[in-house]
């Protein structure tokens, strides 16, 4: 006798994205790089951008020689090797003739040369190390590593997003912006002031970092290349995404990869998560752990001495 459960509940991004595809604009080419042991995209993402009218494929530059002329937008998620030079010229190439591309940073804290330098021609320096937050940190998780963004607000890829909306980002690498950059940079999530970065063997540079940026730059012919950067590509981790449903991860991530078109828009409805799911605290600070700890304390032993005394009696 066989039994099956459902997870999840999609009637409502699954009607939405019919219409879209009906009603909306033109459909868009997505292509993710391979060949760098890039992480696979996991199934919440892939359906929601799906749904966001992205027509999806894989290119190996090192087998092809080329970007597909069809490719509106190139999606790195999380290499784990660097690339050849012939890959940094293709790739080089194809944003400066008004390409657009995301990437995401791997676990790792390797240094890869060609990805960085590709990275700093937009202004972007990554920094070596794993971003701590001291202050926007999940206590949950036990670790300073696992912070929330601070979303800059205000901007085409946040737009209807608040200061209190949370992400979840694990393992961050960080940037600090170029001053001397001809690329216009915009921040998306940021550490606070009590940042530092931490190499494996212990050092720490402390600091205010970004964790996701859009750069954009003009290129030879006049068309403007963009570069969209996240320090980790734990912002759509599939476990993250479906244990922690309030997060605003996928929205984000989505928000990034359609804020480049110009008839690009977020349709995406997350499917509604029927599995347990658990809140998301970001650090209480001081005056939570006053209420939370100190004043019960006092409570209980205000509690004690007035029992003693009366017993006494």
């Amino acid at each position: 006798m066989f039994s099956s459960t459902e997870d999840s509940f999609d009637a409502e991004g699954l009607l939405t994205s019919a219409i879209r595809s009906v009603t909306g604009g033109s459909e868009k080419y997505l292509y993710t790089l391979s060949g760098h042991g890039e992480s696979e995209l996991s199934a919440p993402i892939s359906q929601a951008m799906e749904k966001a009218g992205f027509t999806m494929a894989t290119v190996t530059p090192l087998l092809t020689g080329t970007i597909p002329e069809d490719c509106d937008l190139l999606l790195v998620n999380g290499p784990t090797a660097d690339l050849s030079q012939e890959e940094y010229t293709l790739l080089e190439d194809y944003l400066s003739g008004g390409g657009q591309m995301v990437f995401l940073c791997s676990d790792s804290e390797e240094n890869f040369p060609n990805w960085s330098a590709l990275l700093e021609s937009y202004g972007l320096t990554l920094v070596d190390g794993y971003i701590a937050d001291e202050e926007r940190y999940y206590p949950q998780f036990g670790s300073l590593f696992a912070i929330a963004g601070a979303i800059s607000t205000g901007t085409e890829v946040t737009q209807g997003m608040s200061e209190q909306d949370l992400t979840l980002l694990t393992n961050s690498r960080g940037f600090t912006q170029q001053e001397d950059t001809d690329a216009v940079i915009t921040p998306v999530l940021t550490t606070s002031s009590h940042a530092s970065a931490v190499t494996l063997d212990g050092q720490e540079v402390p600091g205010t970092y970004l964790l996701a940026a859009v750069s954009e730059r003009a290129g030879t012919d006049g068309a403007t290349g963009r570069l969209t950067v996240l320090g980790s590509n734990s912002l759509i981790d599939g476990d993250i995404l479906s244990s922690y449903p309030n997060l605003v991860n996928e929205t984000l991530f989505l928000n990034l990869l359609t804020a480049g078109f110009e008839d690009g828009s977020n349709l995406s409805i997350p499917a509604k998560s029927l599995a347990v799911t658990y809140n998301t605290i970001p650090n209480p600070g001081l005056w939570s752990a006053l209420y939370l700890v100190v004043l019960p304390l006092v409570i209980l032993v205000t509690g004690l001495i007035v029992w003693w005394k009366r017993r006494r009696q």
